[in-house]
């Protein structure tokens, strides 16, 4: 059985992309950063890391307006490769579905909410 289902949250850092295929569906893009803490073999650990996010709809269905810059999110979806410009590949987390946990500006760790 193969399983491929991912779960992250985080703070969206690049700004949204949106780009139609030539088939006619509209990818956003955007890049989250993911901090927290975790056990590992007893041991105490920090966790960081920046990752791709795309998320793929139909010309007719609207982006939500949430995703943007300083927005904390959790993403649920599934890991693909994608091949980048430079021939190197990267992980990407392909979205099914997309929460807003927080909307804001995040400085040094912390949420300054935009609302």
């Amino acid at each position: 059985m193969q399983v491929n289902c991912s779960t992250l949250s985080g703070i969206v850092r690049r700004e949204p992309k949106r780009v139609v295929s030539p088939s006619g569906i509209l990818h956003c893009q955007f890049s989250i950063e993911h901090r927290s803490h975790n056990t590992e073999a007893g041991c105490n650990r920090r966790v960081w890391c920046l990752v791709p996010v795309v998320m793929s709809f139909t010309v007719l269905q609207e982006i939500p307006e949430y995703i943007q810059v300083g927005s904390l999110l959790k993403v649920q979806g599934f890991l693909c490769g994608h091949k980048g410009h430079n021939s190197l590949y990267q992980i990407v987390l392909h979205a099914k579905n997309i929460e807003l946990i927080k909307s804001g500006e995040y400085l040094n760790g912390t949420l300054f909410s935009s609302s």
